[in-house]
């Protein structure tokens, strides 16, 4: 009777442990098959050769707030633009503008928003805007000069200036 037990023990431990080793196998194939989709989702444009455009939301968003938790926090004391002594490389006035125009003063302030009618003056500033003029049309009239041939009477017109537009005149 003992080695009837142990004889079905033996066979129920050799089931388990094939049964163990069919889970352990089926795992590994699923773990397998899980893990290219979560490969695929922590991708995003910067370390793979995918665009920006294409891209997932939740992948840009998570990228924008690591830019912003990155950047470094300037000094209190440091005030922007170029250090003291650096030769500006800015916009120069240009030495003969072509007209100068007067621009009306600010309604409000930049800052804080409060009106600046009445305010007193603080100087003048500068800006220049190079521009292209409006295009006009221009119309002119050409009186063109026909002649006839004398050898076999066909009229030949006159063409207009160089540098016209109004070519094709047909008689």
């Amino acid at each position: 009777m003992v080695e009837a037990r142990n004889t079905e023990i033996a066979a129920l431990r050799a089931a388990l442990e094939a049964g163990q080793g069919r889970q352990s196998e089926l795992i590994r194939k699923l773990e397998l098959r899980v893990a290219e989709p979560e490969r695929r989702l922590r991708t995003d444009s910067g370390n793979s050769s995918t665009p920006p455009s294409k891209e997932p939301l939740a992948a840009r968003e998570r990228r924008k707030a690591a830019r912003r938790a990155s950047q470094r926090v300037r000094s209190k004391d440091r005030k922007p633009g170029g250090q003291p002594g650096h030769r500006g490389s800015g916009l120069r006035p240009a030495a003969e503008p072509d007209r100068t125009e007067q621009a009306d003063p600010p309604a409000e302030c930049r800052s804080c928003g409060a009106g600046l009618v009445g305010a007193e003056s603080a100087g003048r500033g500068w800006g220049q805007v190079w521009d292209i003029p409006p295009v006009r049309l221009e119309k002119v009239h050409w009186l063109l000069p026909m002649r006839r041939c004398g050898s076999c009477g066909m009229v030949t017109c006159a063409d207009p200036p160089r540098g016209s537009y109004s070519r094709g005149l047909t008689v």
